[in-house]
């Protein structure tokens, strides 16, 4: 009877293990594709959000570079400005000088100098001279307003 109940034991045994050591079920093997197929997906997604986040840092790296470049531009602008701004007051101060100087003298001293003329040539001299000089005053004023229009111009533009 011994021996009858290790036979069952044994084929019990036996017949479990053939089952373990068999071939998958389809079901089993569908799965294991199914999971490969989805790893392999997963790679290849990825792989490509690698590839996007490489082109988005390549970007970001060409902006920054862009960017400082935009920079320096407007540092070298800001020096020209501030440079034109000087001359500018410089050319104020000296147009202020000479008004200064005309109305501290009035306007006679205009007629004063054609009249203290000892020739003909003379008085055609002296007012081809202060022909230029107001010529010049004409200029120096419309340069001065062109160079005030300019600067707002600029700055209203790098605000």
């Amino acid at each position: 009877m011994m021996k009858k109940i290790i036979s069952v034991v044994m084929m019990l045994t036996l017949t479990i293990n053939v089952n373990a050591f068999a071939a998958p079920s389809t079901n089993e093997t569908s799965e294991l594709e199914q999971v490969q197929s989805s790893k392999k997906a997963l790679q290849i997604k990825a792989n490509n959000f690698d590839i996007e986040t490489d082109k988005v840092l390549n970007n970001i790296d060409i902006n920054k570079a862009k960017m400082n470049d935009l920079a320096q531009d407007m540092r070298k602008t800001q020096t020209k400005l501030e440079i034109v701004e000087k001359n500018a007051i410089a050319q104020e101060d000296l147009f202020e000088k000479r008004a200064r100087a005309m109305y501290i003298n009035g306007a006679d001293s205009y007629l004063k100098v054609i009249l203290d003329s000892t020739s003909f040539s003379d008085v055609i001299s002296r007012v081809d001279t202060l022909e230029r000089i107001i010529e010049h005053d004409k200029n120096l004023i419309a340069k001065i307003e062109k160079q005030r229009n300019s600067i707002i111009k600029h700055k209203d533009r790098s605000e």
